[in-house]
């Protein structure tokens, strides 16, 4: 618990959403390929990751078809039937679970909630940046199935003001799972997901009787950043 609140050095710094398309062009412009050339001049294999370059998420999404092939067959294993799958995505994370699970005429309701007010490619909406990187996702695998816009359910509002800045509401659900549940959120991805879980099923948006899965996609060490807006100093000395 002490090392949650303060066992890594950790420094954040809020950038307005307004400047994100424009720290993203800083970088497309300044990143140097010369050392994957290199390798690759080599005969090694690279990949260059995605800052500042979203072209091919599609590779990315790849992933999450496994993860979701992975998912099933472990619900199979537990006879449990899946009603809906809820995540924190902003892009290919969602891209490829919902490829994955129109291919396999899986029935299952796939809701995510970014962390972005705004996707990755401008001019469009989240649900066409998805249906996009989900199609590419397809092409690489080989399959036949394509996404349409209609395939996603994307709900952005549970970001608040912007990437990466706290919720009540998220904070109300770390709280919340991490005293029920013992599971850690972090403030910026999950929190915010599980956020909106908790109101849909409050306001019974989302079925009691169903069996839901929330997808945990990491962000732990985002909590060290934000020990002190979380309060967690306060929280281990009031508990010790």
């Amino acid at each position: 618990g002490a090392a949650l609140a303060g066992g890594l050095p950790a420094q954040r710094n809020d950038l307005d959403t307004k400047d994100l398309a424009r720290v993203r062009a800083v970088i497309a412009l300044t990143r140097d390929f010369s050392k994957a050339e290199a390798f690759e001049a080599q005969g090694r294999r690279v990949y260059v990751a995605r800052v500042g370059d979203e072209s091919r998420l599609g590779l990315d999404a790849c992933a999450y078809v496994r993860a979701l092939v992975e998912l099933l067959e472990q619900a199979d294993g537990l006879g449990l039937n899946i009603d809906e799958i809820w995540l924190c995505s902003s892009d290919a994370t969602q891209s490829g679970l919902a490829i994955a699970l129109k291919h396999l005429q899986a029935p299952i309701r796939l809701v995510g909630v970014p962390a972005l007010p705004d996707p990755v490619t401008p001019g469009q909406t989240f649900a066409q940046c998805m249906t996009a990187i989900g199609n590419q996702c397809a092409e690489i695998l080989g399959l036949p199935t394509r996404l349409v816009p209609e395939d996603i359910i994307n709900l952005t509002t549970y970001v608040g003001p912007g990437y990466a800045v706290l919720t009540d509401e998220a904070r109300e659900a770390m709280r919340l799972v991490g005293r029920t549940e013992g599971l850690l959120l972090d403030p910026v991805y999950t929190a915010k997901a599980m956020a909106g879980l908790i109101d849909h099923i409050r306001r019974g948006l989302t079925g009691k009787e169903g069996n839901i899965v929330f997808l945990h996609t990491g962000g732990l060490p985002a909590l060290f950043a934000y020990a002190e807006t979380l309060g967690l100093e306060d929280l281990l000395h009031a508990e010790g």
